[in-house]
């Protein structure tokens, strides 16, 4: 073994493998063509090289999905190596140094080895709620571990402080020694979270949602073969190999619980928090599942489990047993909880936790042999320069912790400093689209493979896709059959007439998009949040919605207008009049689609949403002043309908300010529009209404990334 350098973290302990470096190139990846070849699904194929430049070693990442990082920081340019620096691959970390007068990098492998470690962790709410208090714990590599406790207890507020899903206001977190929190981007994919809501999409079949699974978290390079057989090895460990054609909603509760949990699985990542995972599924489902997991922690993953059901606990190498508060009452092994709180059986244990103060739990255990041996004994195998000088006290029990978690975006309740608008805009501006994203596939191919998706989807959901489809018919039929035939005649024609069928025909198609649009988002957070958390990148997500309800909006315009001219005859004004008809009828729809995709992003759910369509699409109704005259300041607000717009569009193109008035208007009464218009002009100007709500509706998505109490 060689001395590591004192400031090299995180190296797990273990004979590496040596690799001295020739006066050349030597490339790392996947691919058997590289000299150092790492066999791993996160790793890209060419994905680094090491390069003698005459007078030292220069590093360089070769596009890599998932990065390069030279001591925990990603490798955006070509740097110089010093001796000693570290560079991180995946489960992977090399350490540069000189030996025999030559330059050698020693492989460690982290692949099966996760160790987590946790001193002091506490989160704090508005208004001063103390959620989890001060929790330390230490968990080895492979290691199954439950959280259990009653409802309210924290369990899921410890979990994710654990996985930086929303970090503790103070403590500290290590994954192999080095703090989570501060290389939340080097270390995230290793580690894999099944929340408790399903995180697919259960219209589409097994395969195909890890198919879609795989194209965004695996590096852009993998190969179709590789990418088919990553999914096949996942389908065999989970045993869903003879369900794998079977839509998700058809499948069984545990089914759809093991398709969730192979999604993470696809990166083999070292590290597994399930969030309930057996809830809900009757006691023969939720003994295969846990030993399911237990499989899973044999093969290499440490799990941490969250769970009511406590039957087969027995399975767990340890248990955490949380107080309410978050305060930790016991962790150790599951045999000796029974002793450790005088029961016979582990229901019983949550009656004695809840009938006894939570202070007297924590001063109990804190003077437990469990808690010497298995907290402050395996934490103190940490080196004390890893860590700070609190957390050290903390450990050998000589003083509480007081020094907060490392990372500095997050104050008070876990919440972010909160930017300006303009520049939190031009900050996520500068996240999302310049700095090259760590993550699976860039921006324009999670584009495509989520627009393929979303497509999928909305084609295989028969019933909803019917019903989107037969709207515009239905109601473009009951207009054609409400107007007169010769609404539009410049002689028989009817102005008063002409111009509600146009304004409604617009309304329609705004309602379209809407109604289309309002549900889309607000449906799958669940699954937003997980893939977010991964790599998601918020543009693609939401383009990729525009993209397959555009097509829609395309074809419910052409069928409200192919309907419609049916039986009422529009005015005879040349070919190019059904173009810009056509045109205006798709940007009002394309319009309420945005304003749809806005409103989904604002609510927490579908019930929400369809519960407020109606009330964004009434004032497109009343102040467009299409169907009453307004004045003064409601006259000012139709500046902000789409339909105002989108009317004005399309009287111009008919011509309707030269259709004859009815003879209950006198001569004296002006028309409401003169309709001379710039259409050019408004044109730009519904773009411009539909670039702010889409631009909007990234800004609130970006929102939801916020750690909230």
């Amino acid at each position: 073994m060689i001395a590591l350098p004192n400031n090299v973290p995180g190296i797990v302990s273990g004979r590496p493998t040596r690799y001295r470096l020739p006066q050349a190139t030597v490339t790392i990846g996947r691919d058997e063509g590289n000299s150092i070849m790492l066999s791993h699904p996160q790793v890209s194929r060419f994905h680094a090289a090491v390069t003698w430049s005459g007078t030292g070693w220069t590093i360089t990442d070769l596009h890599s999905s998932n990065g390069t990082f030279v001591n925990d920081v990603n490798l955006l340019e070509s740097r110089a190596l010093a001796m000693g620096d570290t560079v991180r691959i995946s489960d992977y970390v090399f350490v540069f140094h000189e030996e025999g007068g030559g330059a050698v990098l020693d492989l460690f492998s982290e692949e099966g080895n996760a160790r987590v470690d946790a001193v002091g962790l506490t989160r704090v709410v508005p208004p001063g709620t103390t959620i989890l208090r001060d929790v330390s714990l230490s968990i080895r590599p492979r290691e199954f571990v439950a959280i259990v406790g009653g409802s309210g207890a924290g369990k899921s507020t410890l979990v994710n402080a654990l996985s930086g899903f929303r970090p503790a206001d103070a403590g500290l977190v290590l994954l192999n020694g080095v703090d989570f929190y501060r290389n939340l981007d080097t270390l995230r994919e290793t580690l894999g979270f099944v929340p408790q809501d399903d995180i697919i999409h259960t219209d589409l079949t097994v395969y195909r949602a890890l198919y879609y699974a795989a194209c965004l978290r695996l590096p852009e390079d993998t190969r179709r073969g590789e990418l088919e057989e990553r999914i096949e090895q996942v389908l065999q460990e989970l045993q869903l190999k003879e369900r794998r054609a079977v839509q998700i909603h058809r499948l069984s509760g545990g089914q759809r619980k093991r398709t969730s949990i192979g999604v993470e699985l696809l990166t083999r990542p070292r590290l597994f928090f399930l969030d309930e995972p057996t809830s809900g599924l009757d006691p023969g489902l939720e003994t295969e599942m846990m030993k399911i997991f237990r499989s899973l922690a044999d093969l290499g993953h440490t799990m941490l489990l969250i769970t009511h059901a406590t039957t087969n606990i027995h399975m767990c190498d340890q248990v955490v047993f949380l107080a309410r508060g978050g305060v930790l009452a016991y962790f150790g092994p599951p045999k000796g909880a029974l002793q450790y709180f005088g029961v016979a059986d582990f229901p019983e244990i949550y009656a004695r936790i809840e009938a006894t103060p939570p202070q007297e739990w924590e001063a109990r255990y804190r003077a437990s042999r469990e808690y010497r041996e298995l907290v402050q004994g395996r934490l103190a195998e940490i080196p004390p320069s890893m860590l700070p000088s609190g957390a050290v006290r903390a450990i050998q029990g000589r003083d509480a912790v007081v020094f907060h978690g490392s990372q500095p975006e997050y104050t008070g309740a876990g919440r972010r400093k909160k930017d300006g608008a303009l520049a939190g805009f031009f900050r996520w501006w500068r996240e999302e689209a310049l700095k090259r994203p760590i993550g699976r596939a860039g921006m324009m191919r999670q584009f495509f493979i989520l627009t393929e998706r979303y497509a999928e989807i909305t084609y295989r959901d028969r019933r909803n896709l019917m019903l989107m489809l037969l709207q515009a018919p239905i109601i473009a039929g009951l207009l054609a059959v409400v107007f007169d035939a010769d609404v539009f005649d410049l002689l028989r024609g009817n102005y008063v007439q002409a111009k509600t069928l146009l304004f409604l025909m617009i309304c329609c198609c705004i309602w379209f998009g809407t109604s289309n649009a309002a549900r889309e988002i607000c449906k799958e957070i669940p699954i937003y949040r997980r893939e977010r958390s991964a790599n998601l990148k918020i543009p693609p997500y939401v383009f990729s919605k525009v993209a397959v309800l555009f097509v829609l909006c395309m074809i419910q315009s052409m069928t409200m207008l192919g309907v419609i001219s049916l039986r009422i005859r529009l005015p005879d004004l040349g070919p190019i009049m059904l173009q810009k008809l056509y045109l205006v009828l798709l940007l009002a729809s394309v319009s309420g689609l945005a304003m749809g995709l806005l409103l989904s992003a604002i609510v927490t759910n579908p019930d929400k949403a369809g519960s407020l369509v109606p009330i964004v699409l009434i004032p497109q109704l009343v102040l467009a002043g299409a169907l009453i005259p307004l004045q003064g300041k409601a006259r000012d607000l139709g500046y902000l309908m789409m339909s105002k717009w989108a009317f004005e569009m399309i009287g111009q193109t008919t011509r309707l300010e030269e259709l004859p008035f009815p003879l209950t208007v006198t001569a004296e009464t002006p028309p409401q529009y003169a309709f001379q218009i710039d259409f050019a002009g408004h044109f730009w100007v519904m773009m411009g209404f539909i670039a702010v709500m889409l631009a909007l509706t990234c800004l609130v998505m970006r929102g939801k990334d916020r750690v909230e109490g």
